[in-house]
């Protein structure tokens, strides 16, 4: 449907991943012209991206946790170290759950590594503090998690704001062996909460766009319509609307709701609601 330009600072691989499935979508979308057999109340599209929004920012509340809170916050089998890299002005932090499923602060099951590359020149949550977040072996529940997550720290806006750009090459696989893809880019704003040193009375506000290879390899494009809203006393997203584009189908409209902390969000395609849980 449409691709916007990322940062100039972003890195030629996930500029390069964009390429790629505008590439695919192309393709994808000549073929399904003649396609007579799509059923346009279907929902994996928004399914696909409902679970790729809430994995990848339950992510970067893990992360959050740990520099804010420290690891203890995340449970009694979790461990973490720090380390220097290759680049003098990075370190590098890895947060361990074990092989065995690790029960978290937040109900959910973890295996395998989150590690973080950091500066260390520049103090974190200030203006040009650079991280990358990637995964080793990472599975939350029963979802496994590859890819990596670039942020840039923007200082305040105009709004009084702490802000910062996310760029994001995203993989999950499902317990079913299905596969999604996609690169993303996003805006995150923390709107309430800073004067605090707690998380729970943290709230993001966030906005952008992505471009995605589903399960069944068709793809699809994706803009939120309405900012979404991650308030850390709450374990889902719980505000805020996306809008899908299936290449060659029907537009899906993914609403999480008006601010309730509850794990359902619906779906709408052509004016048929549906009702689903958020992972």
């Amino acid at each position: 449907m449409f691709i916007k330009n990322f940062p100039g600072r972003v890195l030629p691989g996930v500029i390069a991943g964009l390429g790629l499935m505008v590439a695919l979508s192309a393709c994808n979308k000549k073929e399904r012209e003649n396609d007579n057999v799509v059923k346009q109340e279907e929902t994996s599209y928004a399914n696909e991206q409902l679970m790729l929004e809430q994995i990848y920012h339950n992510a970067d509340r893990v992360v959050e946790r740990v520099f804010t809170l420290g690891v203890a916050s995340l449970g009694n089998c979790v461990g973490v170290q720090y380390d220097t890299t290759a680049n003098p002005a990075m370190e590098r932090l890895t947060i361990n759950f074990g092989k065995s499923a690790c029960l978290g602060y937040d109900g959910r099951y973890r295996k395998g590594k989150i590690i973080i590359e950091y500066t260390k020149n520049i103090k974190r949550n200030t203006d040009g503090h650079y991280s990358k977040m990637m995964f080793d072996g990472y599975i939350l529940d029963d979802y496994t998690v590859a890819g990596h997550r670039e942020i840039w720290c923007k200082g305040i806006n105009e709004s009084g704001n702490l802000h910062f750009d996310i760029a994001s090459m995203d993989t999950i696989t499902t317990s079913k062996g299905e596969i999604v893809t996609g690169a993303s880019f996003r805006e995150r704003e923390l709107y309430m909460g800073t004067g605090t040193l707690q998380t729970t009375d943290d709230k993001y506000r966030i906005t952008g766009y992505g471009n995605f290879i589903g399960a069944d390899k068709t793809t699809y494009s994706v803009e939120i319509a309405r900012p979404l809203v991650d308030a850390l006393d709450c374990n889902w997203i719980n505000q805020g609307v996306i809008n899908i584009f299936p290449t060659g189908s029907t537009q899906r409209v993914l609403d999480f709701g008006e601010g309730e902390c509850e794990s359902v969000a619906t779906i709408n395609v052509n004016g048929v609601i549906t009702e689903v849980k958020i992972p």
